[in-house]
């Protein structure tokens, strides 16, 4: 006898795996992708800027030349091993940190993706800050406190979770998480103003040091001296100048250099001084031309790092704000477009690819 009808309060095969999906902790959240790739370009960019940083402390000269005195050699390589241990300790402490953000970033993102809100998807996000608590104790000593103040920020974070962790969903731990993250935006302009901008501030003295010295200090010191006081000489050497027209026993006497007085005038030394530096500088002039132009360059790459190292802690503070709005988009399930983030890594990127 065939069955004439189903009963309607029978649940379907799509209701069984519904509700089977539930049972299992899932649910439907956001796209928030966006938020992870984003995240991983940031760490590239800015790995990028800090390392050529790194590289170009590294490589600066310390070999003496031939042109300088031990004392000029002193003084030009002050410095520079200390600076270089600093850049590079700093580097791997920069990457530890861009580690960290990128590993959190993916694990929330991935925990997103697959629906997953419950208790063992919040500790599966919490595990993944161990890369910030582990910060402080592999950090440059120049920037440890910004370390231990990121590691305290995530150890409390994580404290706090472990304690709430059957209450709490994945929403709920990107909420407490909220704290921490700015933490690293805040920290991280510190380690960028203090170490960064300083390092390129001392790539560049260092660097205009060297080709001074490649230039011969004594050469541009001389064309510096006579550049600064050129208009002060020559008005001197203007006022021994009388208005002598025509012919005359006074253009014969005075030669047209100096004026009538009761002291002996001084119109050939004075003559003879002036075609002394004239012909000096003509004679350096190249090797003062290829050296202002090498310096001319040399603060031009300064001021492209200076540029990008602002873009970077610009890009974090982006990214701080993003994982804001990520947490609405966990709330209310709208998508993330992690506009801001992709607007500052546009900024960035534009700036490394004129270096």
């Amino acid at each position: 006898m065939a069955i004439s009808h189903v009963p309607s309060r029978m649940p379907g095969l799509g209701a069984l795996v519904l509700l089977g999906l539930l049972s299992a902790g899932c649910t439907t959240l956001p796209d928030v992708k966006s938020f992870a790739d984003s995240t991983a370009a940031l760490a590239a960019a800015a790995g990028t800027q800090y390392h050529d940083i790194s590289s170009s402390t590294s490589a600066l000269r310390i070999e003496k030349f031939d042109v300088e005195t031990v004392d000029e050699f002193n003084a030009r390589t002050k410095g520079i091993p200390d600076q270089q241990k600093s850049i590079e300790a700093t580097g791997r402490s920069l990457d530890a940190l861009f580690d960290a953000m990128t590993t959190y970033s993916e694990k929330l993102t991935s925990l997103a993706a697959a629906g997953k809100s419950g208790p063992a998807a919040v500790q599966s996000l919490v595990t993944s800050v161990k890369g910030f608590e582990d910060l402080a104790g592999i950090a440059a000593p120049e920037v440890s406190s910004a370390a231990s103040a990121i590691t305290s920020a995530f150890e409390s974070f994580a404290d706090e979770i472990t304690k709430r962790q059957a209450k709490v969903s994945l929403a709920d731990a990107a909420d407490a998480a909220q704290p921490a993250v700015d933490i690293v935006a805040k920290q991280f302009q510190v380690i960028y103003a203090t170490v960064l901008d300083n390092s390129s501030a001392f790539i560049r003295d260092t660097a205009k040091r060297q080709a001074r010295t490649a230039a011969g200090n004594s050469i541009i010191g001389f064309n510096d001296k006579v550049t600064r006081n050129y208009n002060t000489y020559y008005q001197f050497l203007n006022g021994l100048v009388p208005d002598v027209k025509g012919a005359g026993p006074d253009a014969d006497l005075w030669h047209g250099f100096c004026v009538k007085q009761a002291t002996p005038c001084r119109p050939v030394s004075e003559l003879e001084a002036v075609g002394l530096v004239e012909a000096r500088m003509a004679a350096i002039h190249p090797i003062v031309a290829a050296y202002q132009l090498k310096a001319a360059d040399i603060e031009a790459a300064f001021e492209q790092r200076r540029k990008a190292d602002a873009a970077v802690v610009k890009a974090v503070k982006a990214w701080a704000l993003e994982h804001q709005k990520l947490r609405s988009s966990l709330r209310d399930g709208t998508p993330l477009s992690a506009f801001n983030l992709r607007a500052a890594l546009v900024e960035l990127e534009g700036l490394l690819g004129r270096k």
